[in-house]
């Protein structure tokens, strides 16, 4: 199992290049079980990573994803960290639930997808300085004229990533042009990352998705489902809360979070998705020590999810 240590107070940094150098040395610790994607390109031309971890030939697939909010470029700390933790465990040759983790990741292979806002994390912790000349005062005016980008949701144009899936997807009335936080974009799927997500999953039989956002420490999982797929998804989020600690949204028959990729995800496939929210709503900016305990807290989350996946798709 991966080794956590006390990191201390300092904020938690890092950028598309920490997250392809690690990835990069994951892929090449473990050639067989491990391989580096890119799924696209942000809006100033970042590539997209992806890891891979599994048999190649797996027939399905779980994506566990992080970053898609600029501010909340912390939780791709844990998702490299779940990625470690599964290639550490599948090499020494671990079980889950009576299998081998081999074998689970033989018929369901996980895509690690850490920071789907590339540009945004840029933005929020460089400043200006890290945009393009010619854009700056553009992104001035839509940070309300404020030089202090560390708030900033949006990627680089000042789209919402995560209210521009197509999901009851609507202009937010209140925000209805580029913004740093809340406007969901001309149309939906209108910028290349969420593009890039929605084509990964038109081309993998994805059987779960499981989202990283970083404020209220609760597991969102509700988008419609009904009977059997309603008692199965809450199941699930509750599996996931006895592991971490948070609370389980118990919602009814209301939708109150509408275009995100989790809802975009149930509502398309009608498979299990979960957005889990990782820190205390205090915890702003993220310290090493508040990411270490959301790590351990979720740690386990990855191999949960890949063997319930596991037994859906092989009915086992």
């Amino acid at each position: 199992m991966l080794k956590l240590q006390s990191l201390g107070q300092q904020p938690v940094r890092l950028g598309n290049d920490d997250v392809k150098e690690r990835l990069t040395a994951l892929a090449a610790q473990y050639p067989d079980a491990a391989r580096l994607q890119v799924i696209g390109q942000s809006v100033w031309g970042e590539d997209l990573y992806a890891l891979v971890v599994g048999d190649a030939d797996a027939p399905h697939a779980l994506m566990v994803q992080g970053g898609i909010h600029a501010r909340e470029y912390a939780t791709a700390e844990l998702v490299l960290a779940q990625a470690q933790d599964l290639l550490e465990q599948n090499a020494a040759g671990a079980s889950y639930g009576g299998r081998r983790i081999s074998d689970l990741l033989g018929a369901v292979n996980v895509w690690f997808l850490p920071l789907l806002n590339p540009d945004g994390a840029l933005l929020c912790q460089q400043g200006l300085s890290a945009a393009p000349a010619a854009e700056r005062d553009t992104l001035l005016e839509r940070n309300n004229g404020i030089d202090d980008f560390t708030r900033w949701k949006a990627n680089a144009v000042g789209v919402d990533l995560n209210a521009n899936f197509d999901a009851l997807w609507r202009v937010n009335p209140d925000v209805s042009l580029p913004f740093g936080n809340g406007y969901a974009g001309p149309e939906p799927f209108s910028e290349p990352e969420t593009q890039a997500v929605k084509d990964l999953v038109e081309q993998h039989d994805f059987m779960t998705m499981l989202c990283y956002h970083s404020a209220g420490e609760v597991i969102y999982w509700y988008f419609g489902q009904q009977d059997d797929d309603r008692q199965r998804d809450l199941a699930l989020a509750e599996g996931l809360a006895q592991q971490n600690g948070y609370r389980v949204v118990q919602a009814g028959r209301e939708i109150t979070s509408v275009a995100g990729s989790k809802d975009w995800f149930v509502q398309q496939y009608g498979r299990p998705g979960f957005t889990v929210e990782l820190f205390a709503m205090s915890a702003v900016p993220v310290t090493q020590d508040v990411l270490r305990d959301a790590v351990e807290r979720n740690l386990g989350a990855v191999v949960y999810l890949l063997d319930e996946a596991a037994s859906r798709a092989t009915g086992q």
